[in-house]
């Protein structure tokens, strides 16, 4: 396999480094969350 050109990071991340498992987000949205396709719309005239 070829060494990638992209350099790595200078920089260290800032965010937060989680310690095992990455939890799951706890937000619920009725339209991510939906079990049923939404209908398409009626077609117009």
């Amino acid at each position: 396999m070829d060494e990638s050109k992209v350099p790595a990071p200078t920089k260290v991340a800032n965010g937060r480094a989680y310690q095992g498992e990455i939890p799951t987000p706890n937000v619920r949205s009725d339209f991510w969350s939906a079990e049923t396709p939404v209908p398409d719309p009626a077609p117009s005239p």
